[in-house]
């Protein structure tokens, strides 16, 4: 998949105040977010007892269409 020509530098090279290359992101996506967010939830129940409502509140407007089913 190479393009034949000359080589690029390589991003480094250009710029080397950049990060390390996301490998530990990489890693940190394969899992660790799912028992971050786990923990995150254990270790704040008065935290978690506000989203999920917010959350369910939003499903709710959006399945009656967000006004009351209430009609005379």
């Amino acid at each position: 998949m190479q393009r034949p020509g000359p080589q690029l530098p390589s991003i480094r090279q250009l710029h080397p105040y950049l990060p390390p290359p996301p490998v530990t992101a990489t890693s940190e996506y394969a899992g660790s977010p799912e028992t971050e967010h786990d923990g995150d939830r254990e270790h704040d129940p008065e935290r978690d007892d506000e989203p999920p409502k917010k959350k369910r509140r939003r499903q709710a407007l959006s399945c009656t269409g967000g006004f009351p089913p209430l009609l005379p």
